[in-house]
């Protein structure tokens, strides 16, 4: 936009001089180009100002005073903005794991830093939003392509509250919740889960607190700011109730005056469920000396009375077939 500032003199009864013309060409507001480009003085006779007036409409004709007031308060303007309007300062969650779905609270403050009504988008995705309250009032929100936007007004701290169901899908292996939240980088969530279960993939866990009253595991977790796909675990209570598995075993010996030596490979297919953990009897007077599997994470001998049971632990709950060869060894 060209402005233009004129100042007029004229005596009581007439015009006695020229009209003197300042013109400057720059973007209007933007004191940092008016400053950089040099300022032209053109004198132009007053009774021929409107063809120059006339001949481009985006020009603005202003007095020297007003032009003077409108640089100084862009001035003012660009020196005090803000690089940003509005920041996501700090978020705080809390969910519980019913049937089918988690359940989860969430607090988020924003601080607004300049005047005016902002639009914030909030990365919300994969839950459905119960209730919204900014402030205790119910908070303007609206859908677009991209996700949610929050509208706000009035610089200094707001509380965003937020009332989210996410749905959670359960396979025969793990159950799991694909969702995206508000994460700015001091953000918490505390996710309690019914049952004895670990979190597998999705986030890092900073605390994780089982409860035998309760029956409930507890995470404090450290969620990325991206969309999450949180694994976890079944209910290791579930886990022993649906579990079926087909057994079958191939067993040679090996007898000499000193020894006698078995070897036996397991073949467990799951039919139902998920397999985490598989028991075998150990016979009389034989000990074991070998236990292997490709999904092995350990194993141990327990006693159960007078019968002792190797308890063989993998490293995930399996739902295909896991192949486990034990070699046991008995002294003459």
């Amino acid at each position: 936009m060209r402005s233009l500032s004129l100042l007029v003199r004229r005596s009581s009864r007439r015009v006695i001089g020229a009209a003197l013309l300042l013109v400057t060409i720059g973007t209007a507001g933007v004191v940092a180009e008016e400053t950089r480009k040099p300022m032209r003085r053109i004198y132009v006779p007053f009774e021929d100002l409107n063809v120059i007036l006339e001949g481009d409409h985006r020009r603005v004709f202003l007095s020297d005073a007003q032009y003077s007031d409108l640089q100084e308060r862009a001035r003012r303007t660009a020196a005090t903005a803000p690089p940003r309007p509005v920041v996501v300062a700090a978020a705080e969650y809390a969910g519980t794991v019913e049937e089918g779905r988690a359940r989860v609270q969430g607090t988020i403050q924003l601080e607004v830093l300049a005047d005016g009504v902002h639009a914030v988008p909030l990365a919300l995705s994969g839950v459905a939003v119960q209730s919204a309250t900014l402030d205790g009032n119910a908070a303007s929100l609206a859908k677009t392509a991209s996700g949610v936007t929050l509208f706000l007004e009035g610089t200094g701290r707001h509380l965003l509250t937020l009332d989210v169901h996410i749905p959670l899908l359960t396979s025969s292996a793990r159950q799991s919740m694909h969702f995206r939240l508000p994460t700015p980088p001091a953000t918490t969530f505390a996710l309690t889960v019914p049952g004895n279960v670990e979190v597998k993939s999705g986030a890092s866990v900073v605390q994780r607190t089982f409860d035998q009253a309760a029956v409930a595991t507890t995470f404090d977790l450290a969620m990325p700011d991206a969309p999450v796909d949180l694994g976890m675990s079944l209910n290791n209570r579930l886990v022993r109730e649906e579990i079926v598995v087909a057994s079958r075993a191939v067993y040679a010996a090996e007898i000499t005056e000193s020894y006698q030596r078995l070897h036996a490979t397991f073949s467990q297919e799951v039919l139902h469920g998920a397999a985490e953990q598989f028991r075998f009897a150990i016979p009389d007077g034989f000990d074991i000396s070998d236990v292997s599997s490709p999904q092995l994470a350990q194993w141990q001998i327990e006693t159960q009375g007078d019968q002792q049971v190797l308890v063989v632990s993998l490293r995930n709950p399996e739902t295909a077939t896991v192949l486990i060869n034990i070699e046991a060894t008995r002294y003459q």
